[in-house]
């Protein structure tokens, strides 16, 4: 993958970051959104920066990381290319889906950049003070788009 084909972040920890622009455009789409910018000016470890001036980890760059992390780990996978995952339909009844590595890969790394969306301000302090969950917050965003 070259730059051109790459949409890449320095991270202080990963340090490169990147997303195909062909093989993870949802991704991208997602990134690119005003839903997950907003996410730069929320901090990962809510009140701590006051104690801990240099505690400035917000959930933009925590997002990113969380999706990077978990490309690695399906890349390192020992599994077969195409997987059958048991799946229970509505009525009870299981029915297997197959998904290739790529696809699982990619559905996964989605997972990892939206865990975090529905997130407000001063992170879980937010929820304890408004009784907004942020689950529900990010299930809401999600389904708006």
């Amino acid at each position: 993958m070259s730059k051109k084909d790459a949409k890449v972040f320095r991270d202080p920890i990963y340090d490169l970051i990147s997303f195909d622009k062909n093989d993870e455009e949802p991704i991208i789409d997602i990134i690119n959104t005003s839903e997950f910018q907003r996410l730069r000016r929320i901090r990962q470890l809510g009140f701590s920066n006051y104690t801990f001036p240099t505690a400035v980890h917000d959930r933009f760059s925590h997002s990113l990381g969380v999706a990077f992390i978990i490309g690695e780990l399906v890349d390192n996978l020992e599994i077969d290319n195409e997987i059958e995952i048991p799946t229970i339909v509505e009525g009870g009844e299981t029915q297997i889906i197959k998904i290739e590595k790529n696809e699982l890969r990619l559905l996964l790394k989605l997972a990892g950049i939206l865990h975090d969306i529905g997130h407000g301000p001063f992170s879980h302090a937010f929820e304890k003070i408004t009784e907004v969950d942020h689950e529900e917050m990010s299930k809401k965003i999600i389904e708006s788009q």
